[in-house]
């Protein structure tokens, strides 16, 4: 299972974007021979490559994660505070 979890942080790894398919690249089961069809490939459809991001992008991801795990813990508060007070009552 922890296998599985760190090759999925490969597989959405953030930081890629598409470039134009090559002529004689095989997308979808058309084979492009072309330039003109190279560029008519749509966007959710070409390869993609990593890029080494800018700092600002980083301290962006950074932010999303922070935010993410800040809402995480409020939302396990706000479950836990409702158990508690609902648990007290039915002990009479």
């Amino acid at each position: 299972l922890l296998g599985r979890r760190l090759g999925a942080v490969a597989g959405l790894w953030p930081f890629r974007e598409p470039v134009v398919p090559a002529v004689g690249s095989v997308i979808r089961g058309e084979l492009i021979e072309t330039t003109a069809q190279a560029e008519q490939v749509p966007l959710k459809h070409r390869p993609t490559r990593a890029f080494t991001p800018s700092p600002a992008l980083v301290a962006g991801g950074v932010g999303l994660v922070l935010v993410g795990f800040a809402a995480s813990l409020s939302i396990a508060r706000i479950g836990r505070d409702d158990g508690e007070e609902s648990g007290n009552e039915g002990s009479f």
